[in-house]
């Protein structure tokens, strides 16, 4: 049996005690959950001992933004998507402006006050995180809503 195999079977393990037969829709979500996160797996260990240095930085930042963005998902909801692409593109760049902002304050304060403005309620980093966030939103908005889109990606990129 292969790592992924192993793997694959405590996660089935896993599922059985989380849910109840008397809930299936829970049971499925639990199910679609774990098939997402195996696509990490899969991909960790395809790639063990290969994992570039942008990619482990990567790996390390995305489960704490996923978490960041599910808490904020729980309180906004789908907001950042509800007027389609033109509505996520100017989220996205209301995001950039408030960057804009704070690049040319560190080109007349210097490059330090980026990070150590406490006067402020969103810092540059929390700027930095939530447009990164929504540009992988808005690829996943997209892979949903255009599907052929997606997987023409997908295919000109030997990602499949």
């Amino acid at each position: 049996m292969s790592n992924i195999d192993s793997i694959k079977e405590k996660f089935e393990e896993y599922l059985l005690l989380c849910g109840s037969s008397e809930d299936p829709e829970r049971i499925n979500k639990i199910k679609s959950e774990a098939l997402l996160f195996m696509g990490f797996i899969d991909y960790f260990i395809s790639n063990m001992g290969n994992i570039n240095y942008d990619n482990s930085r990567l790996l390390q930042v995305l489960p704490k933004l996923i978490k960041l963005q599910n808490t904020k998902e729980s309180y906004y909801k789908r907001s950042w998507c509800k007027h389609g692409d033109i509505g996520i593109f100017f989220t996205v760049v209301r995001k950039w402006d408030r960057i804009e902002s704070f690049n040319d304050k560190a080109m007349s304060q210097g490059a330090d006050s980026l990070y150590n403005d406490k006067a402020l309620e969103e810092s540059y980093l929390d700027t930095v995180g939530d447009l990164g966030l929504y540009g992988i939103l808005w690829f996943a908005y997209i892979a949903e809503k255009k599907p052929e889109l997606f997987e023409d990606f997908l295919k000109k990129n030997s990602l499949l």
